[in-house]
């Protein structure tokens, strides 16, 4: 699950037009909907800011 909700938000960080056309099944909305909760106003979560 972790692995999944890195790949969807290191997506959506980088290419939200790919995510756009996706039909998601509920746990990958979730997992998105849980790390863009997380995210700050600037699109940024430090869990991923170091990986960049």
């Amino acid at each position: 699950r972790w692995r999944l909700q890195q790949a969807l938000a290191r997506t959506w960080r980088r290419r939200p037009d790919l995510l756009e056309g996706l039909e998601l099944t509920d746990e990958q909305r979730r997992l998105l909907d849980e790390y863009r909760a997380m995210a700050d106003t600037d699109g940024h979560c430090p869990a991923l800011d170091n990986q960049e």
